[in-house]
């Protein structure tokens, strides 16, 4: 009993160190380095019409600035307009009070991204690894979050943890933990409906409890996520066309190949920014393309279904299926940005606590420093980089989809290498019992 209390002592300390530390890494270049590229335009003025009048922030937008985000974050961002408006009008100009502005206006990004630190840490505790807390540690001091949430000021990490809680409750076979998480990361980021056919896969394959248990999780999750969109969809009478109008409007919104993403099309000399209906060698539009590729990973997807229905222990994780899948989404579909990598990141961490094996967090290393880079090149442009710099963009793209296939094919071995010998291996031994 004394032993158990003083490791849940020693444990604690460890944590709140690490969340310390995590929160002054981050909260002093919040401060310190002023962005105005993407907040000035949206994230501020959302958190001030959120304040003003937060029911109708969507119908209040539609102007200048408009709100294409699902609920939760624009009403985060809220709380703190009101600080933020004060200092603009005191001030006259949000550059005028940046600090204040920076801080406050990245503080839910941070936040969210010391979380993802203090649950890799209780990740690695719970894994009983040789050094539990390094996970943590090592996200603690992780550049490509940091430069996200702490610089740019972007939302991406607040996907990330709900990426990483999903995840982590599938694999302890929580299925009403993964729905809610999975329902509260949809009302945060467009992005977490990416992974929708994990969590249907792992209600349905991987967790515990009866077949009406899994349902009533399911359920819980849609309800929660409705109850999110409901006040807004009521409030401006728009009702169920809003979060349709949220979910779907990107696609026509950003109708591009890629923008400043590191993936396939930066190979291609002019395809940065260029609309999908672009001709491939004249001939087939590059939309076309995006949907073959998408076919090909929808069958990989069934392919992956039957495969852990019929041999669930010999089959990949879900949480290494999720990283390969969502790679390759990112490496070869269209409409992919400089920092949509960043989920793959985090996959590739969890799989390193999960599965024992060095080579993701090796993995996971390669994606910190590509990420970094890819949303470097991008933070760099806009904050007037040097003409040289500027004109080398397409080719430091190149630079980057170099890397990035290179660790795409090392996950592809990483996932399905081990998988692929260990079926090939039960499949022998049924033969031999059968002969």
């Amino acid at each position: 009993m004394k032993h158990s209390a003083q490791k849940g002592r020693a444990f604690a300390r460890g944590l709140l160190l690490l969340v310390l530390a995590a929160l002054a890494l981050r909260l002093v270049p919040a401060a310190l380095y002023y962005n105005a590229y993407d907040l000035e335009s949206y994230n501020i003025p959302w958190a001030i019409t959120a304040h003003e009048n937060w029911l109708a922030m969507y119908e209040a937008t539609l102007g200048l600035y408009p709100l294409d985000y699902p609920p939760l974050l624009p009403m985060l961002f809220g709380l703190f307009g009101g600080a933020m408006q004060l200092s603009q009008e005191v001030g006259g100009t949000i550059a005028a009070n940046g600090m204040l502005a920076m801080v406050l206006i990245k503080l839910w990004p941070i936040l969210f991204d010391v979380g993802t630190a203090a649950l890799l840490y209780e990740i690695g505790h719970r894994q009983g690894m040789r050094r539990p807390g390094l996970a943590g540690w090592l996200w603690a001091v992780n550049p490509a979050a940091i430069y996200n949430c702490a610089f740019w000021g972007q939302t991406d990490c607040v996907l990330l943890f709900f990426v990483l809680a999903v995840f982590w409750a599938l694999h302890c076979k929580n299925g009403l933990a993964a729905s809610l998480c999975f329902a509260l990361g949809c009302l945060s980021k467009l992005q977490m409906a990416y992974f929708a056919p994990f969590l249907l896969l792992g209600l349905a394959l991987c967790c515990a409890g009866s077949a009406l248990r899994r349902l009533g999780a399911l359920a819980a999750g849609a309800a929660l996520g409705l109850a999110g969109w409901l006040p807004f969809m009521v409030g401006g009478g728009e009702g169920l066309a809003l979060p349709l109008r949220i979910y779907l409007g990107g696609a026509g919104r950003y109708d591009e190949v890629m923008s400043n993403a590191a993936n396939l099309y930066a190979f291609g000399s002019a395809l940065n920014h260029a609309p999908t209906g672009t001709l491939m060698r004249g001939a087939v539009p590059f939309a076309t393309v995006n949907a073959v590729f998408w076919a090909g990973i929808a069958l990989g997807l069934a392919v992956y279904a039957v495969w852990l229905w019929r041999a669930r222990a010999a089959a990949p994780a879900l949480c290494e299926a999720a990283l390969l899948y969502y790679f390759t989404v990112f490496f070869f579909t269209q409409r992919m940005r400089e920092r949509y990598l960043l989920p793959a990141l985090v996959l590739a961490a969890l799989c390193a606590l999960c599965t024992r094996r060095r080579g993701y967090a090796l993995l996971a290393g390669g994606l910190a420093a590509t990420t970094l880079f890819n949303q470097f090149l991008v933070l760099h442009y806009v904050h007037g980089a040097p003409l040289s710099f500027r004109q080398a963009l397409g080719q430091n793209l190149r630079l980057g989809a170099v890397a990035n296939l290179a660790l795409w094919c090392a996950a592809a071995a990483l996932v399905l290498w081990p998988a692929v010998r260990r079926t090939w291996q039960a499949v022998r031994v049924r033969r031999a019992a059968g002969g």
